[in-house]
């Protein structure tokens, strides 16, 4: 478990102790005893101004209370920063029987809402529905006139007074609940005023802990030019908060001289892009009715009490309210470091990455990576990240700078950047808006509750800086450190001491910081002097906190923790590939693929080059996104028409490959990325190489869904950037519970999400939720894409863009490519130009006949916007059927031209396509070209050529085994016609002879490979051989008869080969003459005389 630190106490009575040394009386220790604990039971302004409070009163002592004055209550009706309106207005825990007692200084109405009213907005309330009763104030009901009446508060609710005591107006309450008070003042201040809670009529005991306001708005009606002269109207007043998670806070001002001012708290403070800004913010007026460089209020949450509340007194009303009486501790676990785009633990320069961590108990985070040698959040050379935290897990996205805007340096092989990261909670913001003067510093803001209870540590930074959106606010040096809020040198006018505590400062201690002019102790962030309230925001002749909000915060840590192992850092082109692709499909499907490429390295990587693999033997392979060429006889593709270059960070948009499924076993996709330029040593770290299997005839067991983003690789400040983003599900099993999920940095203007997706509000950390139409479901082979636009920041910002997807279907394990991002860097319109390019890709190999869809896109990668652009394809003449789209488009002989977008923004595509039926012969050749009018920095890619090879049959016929016939001899011919082009033979097909001669015919016909029976019509595969036979029995000898064999489809590549002829003459069959007997008798015994001679001569057949 995580603990917060504990630090010692720091009491109102050690104060004391420390001011003998000031020479402080014994009354004076008694009064700042009873300012620190306040009046039990006191509600209203008898607790901000209690007895010995003012001048000339018992008690009052005049160093440490030097020219105390009141804050009367504004009823200006303006509101500051259009969140907190000048009107305070009170809420009363009450349960039904009680008495709710009400007085004020002037006659006026005192008007009470009951539980059941919607009061609106905290601290710009408006109350609307429930009942509401006005307690009309008079000169005998409800009026404070003097101020013994005020400090001897209400007599009961029955009338009952003694002493100073003055008569109440009663409501006598009905309902148990959160009431609200509406004080109408007679003009636009109102000074004393009470609301208390008894139990009866009768009682004389106020009930603690039940009156509370979300905002005081006040004015002093002026200031003071010296610490201790002048009009009475410093003020020392005592406030109690409480957080929503049950924190207990005492804020004892310390001699504030604000003249017009309002105070509250929240957990945030002031808000930039909707994230914590823990700084200051400068408004045009004294209401800020608007803020310096977008910034804005977060509104009031916190409940402020006017009494004393650090034991149980406010226990029912924090219970009625929701508020745990007994603050959780914060953690903190589970800390990890990511770079997504390689899926590593280390980065590059000016890369960053992913800082992630599990959160319990927690509303912030603050994340210090220790590139300076240490923790401290104020060192340059740190980076300090803060945020919101949700419970569970956090991603914090870092964009590898450190504090001073600069990139953190590379490491790699040194030690590496630790980094440690802490939970907070208990988070209380203290806004104090419009306050001038501050002579003696403060406030001292207590801790009342929880472990480490007594803490008086606070936290603020009163220097200029820099939004999320990246606009100063301030002077900011040039290595980086903040200089002064109002522009300037810290030392070229007024400013607060100490001007920063992003470390924390004791609150309590005086140590260090002087005296006042009156001998008063200061404490930590004092500033003030004889400046005037000016007419405009930072003049020179205005005190430092005149028409500007300052925040101060205090809240509760966890121990830091840390990851097993820091951040290793590379400064080198880093280029990579991924695949992805079905892990198994049916016999005979199209199988379709994704490849990225990309450099996730710091630096450009040159001189690139792109290639995949394939098994031989595979048909219907073709790609969009590139130009690819597959050999089927090595399984090569070779792919071109994408950059030679990628700068750091650029991914080039995905190539889709598909091809048919074998029969049978895997088809592994292989890719592959190379480049002349050095690489980081690692080649585990972003693999040059990837592969996928897809199994053909396995089951639909798994999804595999895949995110991908294409980013501009630059943008010009203040220019639309599009960038597309897909996602896709490679299946073979529909992807169920899908969610869809995108990131820009928080802040980020002007964003929007194009039809058919939907996005939501982004959250603290910029991620915006996705939908689209077709709902939580992504069938197998569905891709979902829309383009992402958003306004480019200042010059020299990065923006990271990041998409994810998950789903519940199993994936197999294969979850690597659920995340994609994209970096696009900032640069200025004077250094940019546009970059149009153009990439066709139609498929590798078609089939006579068939349509041949060929898909175009048009795209300027920027930075800057393409003007007068123009978009042509050409191809030959003469082939039929040609269409294209979109509708305004059209072909025209050799030329497609589409009339698109006159104007290309960064990163838009304009997709387009064209169709036509493949020719009987090929290749077919197709040229992409763009043109624009605007200057290039690149016009080597505005056209883009590949080829369509053409596939056909090639029926040829065979009428070798036709040998002559014989008369009456039963007779076994035959003749073939075998498919020798590239794709099966379909449609139409034919095998037969005529001119036989007379009692011959053609028989049964028979398919090889196979030897399944075949007839006309039936399809002959590329290599299949027809055989079909010849029988009959010849008649009488004829002449000769010339055969005629002809085979035949749709679309053959070669008809010459489709007929042959041979002539065939059925041969007579009459009886060989014979020998008599005599004759037979004659030539044996010359056959003898023969062989006789041989042997005396020694023949050979002796030997």
């Amino acid at each position: 478990m995580i603990r917060p630190t504990l630090k010692p106490p720091s009491r109102s009575w050690a104060e004391c102790s420390r001011g003998r040394a000031l020479q402080l009386s014994l009354a004076a220790c008694l009064v700042a005893g009873l300012l620190g604990a306040g009046h039990a039971g006191a509600v209203g302004s008898r607790s901000l101004y209690p007895q010995g409070y003012l001048s000339g009163e018992s008690g009052y002592d005049a160093v440490l209370s030097a020219n105390a004055g009141r804050a009367l209550m504004n009823f200006s009706g303006n509101t500051y920063g259009g969140v907190i309106r000048a009107r305070t207005f009170i809420y009363v825990y009450a349960q039904a029987g009680e008495r709710i007692l009400l007085g004020r200084d002037s006659n006026g109405t005192a008007t009470v809402y009951t539980p059941d009213t919607d009061f609106g907005p905290k601290g710009n309330e408006a109350p609307t529905g429930g009942t509401a009763t006005n307690c009309a104030i008079s000169s005998g009901t409800g009026r404070i006139n003097t101020r013994a009446a005020e400090l001897a508060g209400p007599g009961t609710a029955a009338g009952v007074t003694t002493g100073s005591q003055y008569v109440p107006c009663v409501y006598q309450v009905t309902q148990s609940g959160i009431h609200g008070v509406l004080m109408e003042a007679g003009g636009t201040q109102l000074d004393r005023w009470e609301v208390t809670v008894r139990a009866s009529d009768t009682s004389t005991a106020d009930l603690p802990g039940r009156v509370f306001t979300y905002a005081f708005a006040a004015q002093t009606l002026g200031n003071n030019n010296d610490p201790s002269t002048g009009t009475p109207r410093r003020l020392y007043s005592t406030f109690h908060y409480v957080t929503q998670d049950g924190y207990r806070y005492r804020q004892q001002m310390k001699g504030l001289d604000p003249n017009a001012f309002a105070i509250y708290a929240n957990a945030r403070g002031f808000l930039d892009a909707d994230e914590p800004l823990y700084k200051n913010v400068r408004g045009s007026n004294d209401y800020l009715a608007s803020i310096d460089a977008g910034v804005t209020l977060e509104a009031p949450a916190y409940p402020i009490f006017f009494e004393d509340i650090s034991g149980t007194q406010a226990d029912d009303t924090l219970t009625e309210l929701g508020i745990p009486l007994v603050p959780p501790e914060p953690m903190i676990d589970n800390v990890a470091f990511s770079y997504p785009p390689g899926g590593t633990s280390h980065s590059y320069v000016g890369r960053g990455g992913v800082i992630s961590f599990d959160a319990t108990d927690v509303m912030s985070y603050q994340i210090v990576i220790s590139a300076g040698g240490d923790y401290d959040v104020a060192n340059p050379l740190n980076r300090v990240l803060e945020g919101s935290a949700v419970a569970g897990r956090n991603e914090v996205l870092w964009d590898g700078l450190a504090n001073n805007g600069s990139p953190v340096p590379a490491n790699a092989g040194g030690t590496p950047y630790n980094f440690q990261v802490v939970g907070r909670n208990g988070e209380a913001h203290f806004p104090l808006l419009d306050a001038e003067k501050n002579f003696n510093g403060g406030p001292v803001i207590t801790q009342l509750n929880g472990l480490g209870s007594g803490s008086t540590t606070i936290y603020y930074d009163d220097r200029a800086y820099k939004t999320r959106a990246g606009v100063e606010v301030g002077t900011i040096a040039t290595d980086g450190t903040p200089e002064h809020l109002c522009g300037g040198t810290l030392s070229s006018r007024h400013v607060t001491t100490p001007v920063e505590a992003l470390n924390g400062v004791d609150s309590a201690s005086t140590a260090g910081f002087g005296t006042t002019s009156n001998g008063a102790p200061r404490y930590p962030r004092y500033w003030g002097g004889n400046g005037s309230n000016g007419s405009s925001t930072c003049s020179l002749t205005t005190e430092f906190a005149d028409k500007l909000g300052l925040d101060l915060w205090v809240l509760q840590k966890s121990d830091p923790e840390q990851p097993s192992m820091g951040i290793l850092i590379y400064s080198s082109a880093d280029v990579t590939t991924r695949v992805s692709a079905p892990s198994s499909v049916a016999p005979g499907a199209t199988v379709v693929a994704q490849i990225e490429f990309g450099n996730v390295g710091s630096s450009t990587a040159t001189g690139v080059s792109y290639g995949a693999n394939l098994p031989t033997g595979l048909s219907g392979v073709s790609c969009s996104g590139a130009t690819c060429s597959y050999n089927p006889a090595t399984g090569a593709v070779t792919i071109s028409g994408l950059p030679p270059t990628l700068t750091s960070g650029q991914w080039v948009p995905p190539v889709t490959l598909s091809y048919t499924a074998p029969a049978s076993g895997s088809t592994l996709l292989q890719s592959s990325i190379a480049t002349t330029s050095p690489q980081e040593p690692n080649p585990g770290h972003a693999p040059d190489s990837a592969s996928a299997p897809t199994a053909a005839g396995g089951g639909a067991s798994v999804a595999d869904v895949m995110a991908s983003v294409s980013a501009p690789v630059q943008a010009v400040a203040g220019q639309t950037v599009s960038v597309p983003v897909s996602f896709r599900n490679f299946g073979p099993l529909d992807a169920v519970d899908v969610a869809y999920v995108v990131q820009l940095p928080a802040g980020t203007a002007g964003v929007s999400c194009g039809a058919p997706a939907t996005c939501g509000t982004p959250d603290a950390s910029g991620q915006m939720v996705v939908t689209f139409p077709s709902g939580t479901t992504l069938v197998a082979g569905q891709e979902q894409s829309f383009v992402l636009t958003y306004t480019a920041p200042s010059v020299g910002s990065t923006v990271p863009v990041s998409a994810r997807v998950t789903t519940t279907t199993d994936e197999g394990g294969s979850t690597a490519n659920n995340n994609a991002s994209g970096m696009t860097t900032v640069i200025d319109s004077g250094s940019a130009l546009a970059d149009v390019t153009v990439s066709i890709s139609p498929p590798a190999s078609a089939v006579a006949g068939q349509t041949v869809s060929v898909p175009v896109v048009f795209e300027n990668k920027g930075p800057n916007e393409a003007n007068g652009v123009s978009y042509t394809v050409s191809i030959p003449p003469g082939l039929t059927d040609v269409t294209c789209a979109p509708a305004a488009c059209s072909a025209s002989g050799g030329t497609i031209t589409w009339t698109g977008p006159a104007t290309l923004g960064n990163g838009q595509r304009f997709n387009a396509s064209f169709s036509y039926t493949a020719p009987s012969t090929g290749p077919v050749n197709h040229t992409a070209t763009i043109g624009t009018s605007s200057s290039e920095s690149n016009a080597g890619n505005n056209t883009a050529a590949a080829s369509t090879s053409i596939t056909a049959p090639d029926m040829r016929v065979d009428l070798g085994g036709l040998t002559p016939p014989a008369e009456g001899v039963p007779y076994n011919g035959s003749f073939t016609c075998s498919n020798i082009g590239s794709s099966p033979a379909v449609d139409n097909t034919l095998c037969s002879v005529t001119g036989l001669p007379p009692s011959l015919s053609q028989g049964a016909c028979t398919l090889a490979p196979g030897g399944a029976p075949w007839n006309a019509g039936d399809a002959v595969p590329v290599g299949g051989v027809v055989t079909c036979a010849v029988t009959g029995t010849p008649g009488a000898p004829s002449g000769p008869t010339t055969v005629t064999g002809t085979t035949d489809t749709d679309d053959d590549a070669d008809t010459s080969n489709n007929q042959a002829t041979v002539s065939l003459t059925v041969r007579s069959t009459a009886a060989a003459p014979t020998l008599s007997g005599w004759a037979l008798i004659l030539l044996s015994g010359l056959l003898a005389l023969i062989g006789h001679r041989t042997r005396r001569q020694g023949g050979g057949l002796a030997r």
